[in-house]
């Protein structure tokens, strides 16, 4: 049975469908019956071939497709380097205000977010102050372990406007709360409009425009001294996340919460995101050798 042909005007058909019109104006009854048996056979064959061409040239083409993910070394460096001239500039900026430090401080503090979070540019970039005010708090709880009673204490929970509207939340350590305060405290000072309602808003009069995490992300990657900074980038650090969650047996909850958490429906993060390793895929070879009749333990093979 062949696969439902989706609906494409291709330039035949609306040539044929003028040359219908054309012979029904001039009362063309035979060669009227000529041209529908044309379109017929253009829709329902032609559209058919070129519909099924390119559907396998783009699954071919996504087969090929490599997809370059960043090490977790350079994810590291990039997270130190980032710790680092946070805490100098908000230092800084403690002790007197500096356009240079606030911009800085600025800017470290998206991409830090960004890339701790794995949050899409779009959504850390448009963070709004209405949004910081409203965080949340967590709650010691006693039935909690101690290790994750020391995580409530540490972070604060953030909802953002995500893809397609929906909320997508944000965890912020409270010392990077502190400097996100510090930065928007000092916006008046660093001449951000008044009525720019972003975190990440940027000097002048436009009350609407904010800091490019894409472009930040690039330029940190490079000063960072990673080893592949072209792929430090945000959708592969997403992809990495999933990935890395991947080989970790998590369970069916688990990996529900982290879908949520990313904003992702469970099959879009199952098909898109969560990417086969050569790890997992060696995981495999043990199943493989087994059913071979090799003993794992003596590299012998054994009759079944």
């Amino acid at each position: 049975m062949n696969t439902p042909i989706p609906t494409v005007q291709f330039p035949r058909i609306r040539l044929g469908k003028t040359m219908e019109l054309s012979k029904i104006k001039n009362l063309n009854k035979v060669r009227l019956e000529d041209v529908k048996n044309f379109l017929q056979l253009i829709t329902e064959e032609f559209a058919y071939d070129v519909y099924k061409a390119v559907a396998e040239n783009q699954l071919e083409m996504k087969r090929k497709k490599n997809c370059n993910l960043p090490t977790t070394r350079d994810i590291s460096k990039l997270m130190s380097y980032l710790e680092t001239k946070i805490s100098t500039h908000n230092d800084e900026l403690k002790l007197m205000f500096s356009l240079t430090s606030w911009k800085e401080l600025q800017s470290c503090l998206l991409t830090y977010l960004q890339v701790f979070n794995r949050r899409r540019a779009g959504e850390i970039e448009r963070m709004k102050t209405n949004d910081l005010r409203e965080c949340e708090t967590f709650e010691n709880d006693d039935d909690f372990s101690n290790t994750r009673n020391i995580e409530t204490e540490h972070y604060v929970r953030v909802c953002i406007r995500g893809k397609w509207g929906r909320g997508v939340p944000l965890l912020i350590t409270k010392q990077k709360l502190d400097a996100l305060k510090l930065v928007i405290d000092s916006r008046s000072l660093a001449d951000v409009h008044p009525d720019n309602p972003f975190v990440f808003g940027i000097p002048g009069t436009d009350n609407a425009k904010h800091l490019e995490a894409n472009r930040l992300m690039n330029k940190f990657a490079c000063l960072c001294g990673s080893e592949n900074p072209e792929n430090l980038k945000g959708t592969q650090l997403r992809k990495h996340f999933a990935t890395k969650c991947g080989t970790m047996q998590l369970s069916s909850i688990e990996f529900k919460d982290i879908a949520d958490y990313m904003g992702h429906e469970e099959r879009i993060h199952m098909e898109h995101y969560k990417l086969p390793t050569a790890h997992r895929d060696l995981r495999i070879s043990r199943l493989l050798e087994e059913a071979s009749g090799k003993n794992t333990v003596k590299g012998t093979f054994y009759a079944l």
